[in-house]
């Protein structure tokens, strides 16, 4: 469920971190869990996101939301799905467990988590998306200007030093 996800991905951040942190969810927002264990995971989740305080966070949604999408158990070398999730208890044993996504879960999720969420029906749209947060997101450490001048006066006095020598041995009889 999604509260899983934001607990886990807090983990991997550092509360006493000076970077500015950025959490990027990619889902479909279909909550799948009782709601007995998603109000649970929901606390753990909110209270690990307050600890951490400032974390930019980013749900995308992804597919059409009028289709439901079969789940894929495995994948071949290529990445295309070989077998799907199927209901293993219940009155629809065997039937291929699908999803879609779920517009106003993922709006109410970002609502509460104060992000932003945005949805795609295609892989090229979230491909450009995900380009667009690390656009916003990327620091700008600074710009260091310097000017054109250069002191030169070493290379002019051996310049000169070197003249001078070349004249004495050249003179000597």
């Amino acid at each position: 469920n999604h509260w899983d996800a934001i607990s886990e991905a807090t983990k991997i951040f550092d509360s006493k971190s000076r970077y500015k942190r950025v959490l990027v969810i990619v889902t479909d927002g279909e909550p799948d869990a009782p709601p007995n264990v998603l109000q649970e995971t929901r606390t753990e989740a909110l209270k690990r996101m307050s600890e951490l305080g400032e974390v930019s966070i980013y749900i995308l949604g992804i597919g059409n939301p009028g289709i439901e999408y079969p789940i894929p158990k495995s994948r071949d070398l290529n990445g295309c799905p070989t077998e799907f999730l199927v209901q293993e208890e219940g009155e629809e044993i065997g039937k291929i467990i699908t999803t879609r996504p779920n517009v106003v879960e993922l709006n109410r999720l970002a609502g509460e988590l104060g992000g932003i969420y945005r949805h795609s029906e295609t892989g090229a749209e979230l491909s450009d998306m995900l380009k667009n947060v690390v656009e916003k997101e990327r620091m700008r450490v600074g710009t260091r200007y310097t000017e054109g001048y250069r002191d030169l006066t070493d290379y002019f006095i051996f310049a000169a030093l070197v003249l001078l020598a070349t004249v004495v041995v050249f003179k000597s009889p």
